[in-house]
């Protein structure tokens, strides 16, 4: 009879520190970066020469995940020191650090700001269907829509109507295809123009961040309609109060959207 080619190991931490290496040779799709590197190997168990693997990615990855796991199964049991492997995979977003002197909020764990130096170049459309892909892939997202000129979030995500308010202080946001949306358009007619000075910008993004973080316990919050471009009295004034507004935010990543220059 033929000697066995499978490998021995005599001792269950052995076998635990031989598939974390196996596991050190499948990289994530999406970042590129080992299993074992980027921390998403959360547990090794091992019963024998059968090996059970937990995997938590850090970011919202729902459509991948099926995929991560077969490719882990498939190198483990390549491997002739392995019998079985039973493979599972989850995500969990963290929340980022924020800037020194900012107090995270409770109940938002990362904030992406959507901006750029002028209008119309599509910070709406990006902001709504990043949004809706982020949700898509698991996480939970709201939206607060920042343009005080033309409010669009309600049309891009299918919305209408007043919104409520239980306490007759803060208001309600108003869900639609799994998004929570916070918007000035929500109190306004959409063909109405909002002329409005900096204090009452202020005043009225508060109201809508307030509403937003008080009510949800949000993945991800998208911040939309923010101009950095300002280039008369007015707007610059209107700017000013709008950052001012915004600056109880920790906001951990931008997005600038801008138009091709020939």
């Amino acid at each position: 009879m033929a000697p066995s080619r499978r490998k021995t190991f005599p001792m269950s931490k052995n076998l635990e520190a031989h598939a974390r290496r196996i596991l050190s040779g499948v990289a994530d799709p999406h970042t590129g970066t080992d299993l074992v590197t980027s921390g998403a190997v959360r547990g090794v168990g091992v019963s024998g020469d059968d090996v059970s693997v937990d995997i938590q990615l850090g970011y919202p990855a729902k459509s991948i995940e099926a995929d991560i796991a077969a490719a882990a199964k498939r190198a483990l049991e390549a491997d002739s020191a392995i019998a079985h492997a039973a493979v599972s995979v989850s995500s969990r977003v963290h929340a980022h650090a924020v800037q020194e002197g900012l107090t995270p909020l409770p109940n938002v764990r990362n904030v992406i700001a959507i901006a750029s130096g002028k209008g119309g170049v599509g910070k709406s459309t990006v902001s709504a269907n990043l949004a809706l892909a982020l949700h898509v892939e698991g996480a939970k997202v709201g939206v607060l829509d920042a343009d005080i000129y033309g409010p669009s979030q309600p049309r891009m995500l299918g919305l209408s109507g007043r919104p409520d308010s239980k306490d007759g202080k803060r208001i309600e946001p108003k869900s639609n295809h799994g998004i929570e949306v916070m918007s000035i358009g929500f109190m306004i007619e959409e063909d109405t123009a909002m002329i409005w000075r900096g204090p009452m910008v202020t005043q009225a993004l508060q109201q809508l961040i307030r509403g937003q973080i008080d009510k949800f316990n949000l993945i991800g919050l998208l911040q939309d309609g923010i101009r950095h471009g300002f280039t008369d009295e007015y707007t610059r004034d209107l700017g000013h109060h709008i950052i001012q507004a915004l600056q109880v935010l920790h906001i951990d990543r931008g997005i600038d959207i801008d138009t091709g220059v020939e």
